[in-house]
C-alpha cells in the first residue's frame, strides 16, 4: 500500500472543514472517467473519514475512476490516500482514505477487514469453469459488480 499526499488546496486543508465537495464533484465529472454517482459517495466516504479520524473506504474501482479520484486527493496536504485489490496486480481496487496524521497506523487495519480472498474448489476436469463463469454465478447471486475485485 502507497499512501499519497501533497500540497493544500487552494490554501485551504480539509482540517479546516468539509472538503470542498461541489468543487470536487465538478472536477470528477470534468474528466469524463468517473461516474457522478461514484464520485459524491467517495467524498462523502472521505468526509466521514476526515471527520471521524478514521480510514473510509470505497468500492471497488476500474483503474481510470481510481486514478482520476486519487488525483482530487493530491492537493490536499492532510489526506491521505491508498489503493488495494487484495494482491499486487489487481485491477480493481478499493480507495483507501484518511486523516494523513493517522492514515498509515490504520490503513493495514481497515484493509485486512474488508478485504476478503474467495477460495472455489471442485472438480472441474469434464466441465471446466472460467472467469466468467464465476464472476456471472456471484453477480447471480445478487452480489453488486462494485463489491467484488478482480
Amino acid at each position: 500500500l502507497r499512501p499519497t499526499r501533497r500540497r493544500s488546496f487552494r490554501g485551504l486543508s480539509a482540517a479546516e472543514g468539509d472538503l470542498p465537495r461541489d468543487e470536487l464533484l465538478k472536477q470528477a465529472k470534468a474528466g469524463g472517467t468517473v461516474d457522478a454517482i461514484v464520485a459524491a459517495h467517495v467524498l462523502d466516504v472521505a468526509n466521514k473519514a476526515l471527520a471521524t479520524w478514521e480510514v473510509g473506504s470505497s468500492h471497488f474501482l476500474r483503474p481510470p475512476e481510481l486514478q482520476a479520484l486519487q488525483d482530487l486527493f493530491l492537493p490536499f496536504a492532510d489526506v491521505g490516500t491508498a489503493a488495494q485489490g487484495g494482491y499486487e496486480d489487481a485491477e480493481r481496487r478499493v480507495l483507501f482514505v484518511g486523516r494523513a496524521e493517522v492514515f498509515d497506523t490504520l490503513l493495514e487495519e481497515a484493509s485486512e477487514q474488508l478485504l476478503t480472498a474467495v477460495s472455489i474448489e471442485g472438480n472441474f476436469k469434464f466441465d471446466a469453469a472460467g472467469h466468467r463463469d464465476f464472476l456471472g454465478a456471484i453477480l447471480k447471486m445478487g452480489i453488486k459488480r462494485e463489491f467484488v475485485g478482480d
